[in-house]
């Protein structure tokens, strides 16, 4: 039931129109365009525990606007002991290596903000900060 109604609040047909709505997968994984302080942004969101085929997509994203910088959204990255969960681990395999990627948010996990030791190592900044609306 949960399911539907994001669909019917959040869905596809919610944000057509906006101008900083790039595109969708589906109703659950959708990205948005924007551009802050003459910097461009992709948002790409993400559903709980994204299939291959989601990633594949997210993927493509990440390579078709390299030069934006990326923020990845989903629900399950991040655990509260400093460790990714198994959701976010696979979500952060998939998408590591590409360099625009500098933010993840997700949720779920009630706790302050926390980054895995892996992603503390990179070079650029990084920031885990989970969330909960």
């Amino acid at each position: 039931m949960a399911i539907l109604l994001w669909a019917s609040y959040f869905g596809v047909a919610r944000f057509s129109g906006k101008s900083w709505f790039g595109g969708f997968y589906d109703d659950y994984n959708t990205y948005s365009l924007f551009t802050a302080s003459g910097m461009d942004f992709i948002l790409i969101n993400l559903q709980y525990d994204p299939t291959t085929a989601e990633l594949d997509w997210a993927e493509g994203l990440l390579d078709t606007y390299s030069t934006r910088r990326a923020i990845v959204e989903s629900h399950s990255i991040l655990d509260i002991d400093d460790t990714f969960t198994a959701e976010g681990s696979i979500v952060y395999n998939a998408l590591r290596d590409h360099n625009n990627l500098f933010l993840m948010l997700c949720g779920h996990m009630h706790a302050p903000p926390m980054a895995p030791p892996m992603w503390r190592e990179r070079e650029r900044a990084q920031l885990f900060k989970p969330f909960t609306l």
